[in-house]
């Protein structure tokens, strides 16, 4: 936007709605400019705030109306809803100006859980299904999470998804559970993943468990022929969870499952989901299920029954996010955990707490292990002494391990300096005897524990310079030619 003759008034920081009223509009010079460098144009972020970049292309948009002048661009990452306001207020005047026959990507990620009118959401996929026709991902779940169809406007919007031929990738709320709007989905050739939720809704009149003829039944059996990934967020309103989970007949080819669950469940809810999933899904590779919120009570992923279930399952990627708070909840069997998982390659847990032991375990019978994500207590570590007393399986596999030190760990073992020297070097030594063939330690990307990062950085030090000896070792025991 800096091409633009004039433009420095508009960027500036301080930039609020009294002086954007006071500023002139783009002249027909400055549009001639945009013109020049529009086709070079392929992905666009905006948002609807009044200030910096936004001002200057509500200024265009003044100037040519809905007509668009970014005629390549290919990726629009757009806010449709107001900060100020509870729901949507129809975005096609606002997004047309984008939309162009070459777009294949438009994503909404801000201004979550705001309610859009049904008539608007079918007014808007309809307006990009005949602007955009060649789409290959629509991201609408955030604006579109609470709204509820009529009939009417369901076949609208089935009628407008079913012309998206080369749709991959559909979020779009609970709409989607609409038989109208899943057989059009299930239609098309090319979808590969898609986000479902059922309505917020405490008294249980919305959700699929109280469906007397769930919409799934009536459709053909090539429904969804290439849909691999599916993300769910159920809301639980009886004692029962596998009815909810019953749509998934439908998903013949899925190998990756994202459970979002945001409502208050109870152990049971859970155990009898997971095993609904393992039961209707039995390609699955990847599983994430995510359960964290500030309701009552306490269920755990961990727990003897869900791994069983997931043993049914050949899991490489499994990710865990439990709720938070809980690290002193009762203990699991971790060798069960491992015992159940030997096909893992990827393990990330938050929100459960881990000991040498039960790195003990995953060394030995998960032997594809190569990423893994947890929170380790460190007080009971064994020292470099008591290892050589250890009966231990080591891994034949290279580890990346993602380490989080426990918090409560930090008061007894902080210095300002991260761990001491020795002590780094004892959790180096415990790690390098069960990953002899390497491992490489890191922390959360956006960790602000400085403590954490000084340690993992020594903990890695002391890993290479296990390595390097050992490597050394076997050079010198190699016979001579």
């Amino acid at each position: 936007m800096r091409l633009i003759p004039g433009s420095g008034a508009y960027l500036m920081n301080e930039l609020d709605t009294s002086l954007v009223k006071n500023l002139q509009p783009l002249d027909a010079q400055a549009l001639t400019r945009v013109r020049f460098y529009a086709p070079y144009v392929k992905e666009l972020s905006r948002h609807r705030r009044n200030k910096q970049s936004n001002v200057i292309w509500d200024r265009l948009f003044k100037l040519v109306g809905t007509e668009s002048i970014l005629t390549n661009l290919e990726i629009l990452r757009i806010s449709l809803a107001i900060p100020s306001m509870n729901t949507v207020p129809d975005p096609v005047p606002f997004i047309s100006a984008f939309l162009t026959p070459t777009m294949v990507e438009i994503d909404h990620s801000r201004q979550a859980h705001r309610y859009m009118e049904p008539y608007i959401l079918s007014h808007l996929v309809s307006t990009i299904a005949q602007q955009s026709p060649h789409l290959r991902s629509l991201k609408l779940s955030n604006v579109a999470e609470q709204t509820r169809m009529g009939p009417i406007h369901a076949v609208q919007l089935a009628n407008s998804l079913a012309q998206l031929r080369n749709l991959r990738i559909l979020g779009i709320g609970p709409v989607a559970l609409d038989p109208q709007v899943l057989a059009a989905l299930g239609s098309l050739p090319y979808l590969e993943s898609l986000t479902l939720s059922e309505p917020y809704d405490p008294l249980g009149l919305f959700s699929l468990e109280r469906i007397d003829k769930p919409p799934y039944e009536s459709l053909p059996h090539d429904s969804f022929p290439s849909l691999w990934h599916l993300e769910i967020n159920p809301h639980f309103t009886s004692d029962s969870a596998n009815q909810t989970w019953n749509i998934v007949s439908l998903f013949q080819h899925l190998t990756s499952i994202y459970v979002r669950i945001n409502t208050h469940v109870t152990q049971a809810h859970i155990c009898g989901f997971v095993r609904s999933i393992c039961q209707g899904s039995p390609l699955v590779t990847t599983l994430r299920l995510d359960y964290d919120n500030n309701s009552s009570g306490y269920v755990s992923w961990v727990s003897a029954e869900i791994m069983d279930s997931l043993a049914q399952l050949p899991l490489r990627r499994l990710w865990l996010v439990g709720k938070g708070g809980y690290y002193d909840a009762p203990r699991w069997d971790s060798e069960q955990l491992a015992l159940a998982l030997p096909k893992l390659e990827d393990l990330r847990i938050r929100n459960y707490l881990f000991t040498f032991d039960d790195l003990v375990f995953m060394a030995k019978h998960m032997p594809r292990l190569q990423q893994l994500s947890l929170s380790v207590h460190l007080n009971n570590w064994p020292s470099i002494d008591e290892l050589h007393n250890l009966r231990l399986s080591p891994s034949l596999s290279r580890l990346h391990f993602n380490m989080h030190i426990f918090r409560n760990d930090l008061y007894a073992l902080e210095t300002s300096f991260g761990l001491s020297d020795n002590f780094s070097k004892t959790i180096a030594a415990g790690l390098h005897a069960l990953w002899p063939k390497g491992v490489t330690c890191s922390t959360r990307q956006r960790s602000s524990n400085d403590f954490e990062i000084l340690s993992v950085d020594k903990i890695n030090k002391a890993l290479g310079c296990l390595h390097k000896v050992e490597h050394v070792n076997k050079t010198e025991i190699m016979p001579q030619t």
